[in-house]
């Protein structure tokens, strides 16, 4: 069954859900690069929960969760939960659950998620609105950025007097760099408005679609790729942007105001509240799952790496293949992942060993023992 990359309201997750209970087949679920309402995912759970299906892949990369702003974030926690459980049987094979993220559109909850303009993240001449939901700059050149990292930001253009000056990008949070435009340096992307793209100081796309006030710029963030969509329409991509960088908007010329529609955090909490479940399926006797896919959802909690490496460990465990990049993991719960018996495949990347092989690699004539590529498997003694 696939509804991938299409949005799932909770009328469409009942009718999913409904389907589900009744199916006897289903191998394949595919909810990957959707925008899921947290109650469709609890009502897809409780048909999985149902259905005698020999569900054999579950398929939620990219998932965004939506909330009609005023669901608690402890509450979307519950029903992404309540999806996995209900997924969970003795022929699943192969789950991806990696970069979740959770949606929101009132200011409390951006406020909660620091995904505001942030005034440490602006030039001095920039004027903050309604709490940092909006930003206007005006008068001197600059930028201002998103106070937390976000994979998808949408803003609503107020005002571009100049299209040559308005910029919409992201940029590493660096404040020596505040007072440059977005695209000035190489830590920057800026879209102008005039169809432009700039990195570096210059042009590295041109001819793209314009935009002008009234407007609705999305930009999303997903392995390296950054992505600008115009009124719903994909505009243009640019590749090799790092994970770290922050949303904003640039001025170089004229008046440059936007306003945050709504945005998305990485959910490290929802993809542990899943790993729950999966723990627990490693545990049972007979099970089948040899891939599991975690990375892209920011860094796990203290605990956390301990919790899988202890579900791995299991004599039932058959887990052969392993993703937890980007979970910022200590080199000991790094190594304890790596001990698992039947695993061959295991994604560090984003992670305390990772960032060890980058500084060696950085050292010449080290020795050919301890060469290897970020994320690559530790070997065993």
């Amino acid at each position: 069954m696939l509804t991938r990359g299409q949005a799932v309201g909770e009328a469409e997750g009942a009718v999913v859900g409904a389907l589900l209970k009744a199916s006897t087949s289903l191998s394949t679920l595919d909810l990957s690069g959707s925008s899921c309402a947290a109650e469709a995912a609890r009502l897809i759970g409780e048909g999985l929960r149902e259905s005698a299906a020999p569900l054999a892949e579950l398929r939620l990369a990219n998932v965004l969760y939506t909330t009609d702003g005023r669901m608690p974030f402890e509450a979307v926690l519950e029903r992404q939960a309540a999806l996995m459980s209900g997924a969970c049987r003795l022929s699943l094979r192969e789950v991806d659950c990696s970069a979740q993220a959770i949606g929101a559109a009132d200011t409390a909850a951006l406020q909660r998620l620091a995904l505001l303009f942030a005034p440490e993240l602006k030039v001095a001449s920039a004027t903050l609105g309604d709490g940092g939901r909006s930003v206007r700059l005006e008068n001197c050149d600059g930028r201002a950025l998103l106070g937390a990292v976000s994979p998808m930001v949408e803003l609503v253009v107020q005002q571009c007097t100049n299209s040559g000056g308005c910029y919409i990008g992201a940029a590493l949070p660096g404040k020596g760099a505040l007072f440059s435009s977005l695209g000035d340096d190489a830590e920057s992307w800026g879209y102008r408005a005039d169809g432009i793209i700039k990195h570096k100081g210059s042009r590295v796309q041109d001819c793209l679609p314009t935009y002008k006030a009234g407007d609705r710029i999305r930009m999303t963030l997903a392995g390296g790729v950054l992505a600008w969509h115009i009124n719903g329409q994909r505009a243009a991509e640019v590749r090799g942007v790092p994970s770290g960088v922050h949303f904003g908007v640039g001025r170089w010329d004229g008046t440059v105001e936007v306003r945050i529609e709504r945005a998305a955090v990485v959910d490290a909490a929802g993809c542990l509240a899943m790993l729950r479940p999966l723990c627990a399926l490693m545990g049972r006797e007979g099970n089948a799952l040899r891939t599991v896919r975690l990375g892209g959802n920011g860094a796990w909690a203290a605990g956390d790496g301990a919790t899988l490496a202890a579900a791995l460990g299991a004599a039932s465990c058959v887990v052969a293949e392993l993703d937890v990049s980007g979970s910022q993991l200590a080199a000991d719960e790094c190594l304890a992942l790596a001990n698992a018996r039947h695993l061959h495949t295991l994604d560090l990347s984003g992670t305390a060993v990772a960032a060890s092989v980058a500084s060696l690699e950085a050292v010449p004539h080290r020795p050919a023992a301890l060469a290897g590529p970020a994320g690559a498997r530790p070997g065993r003694p």
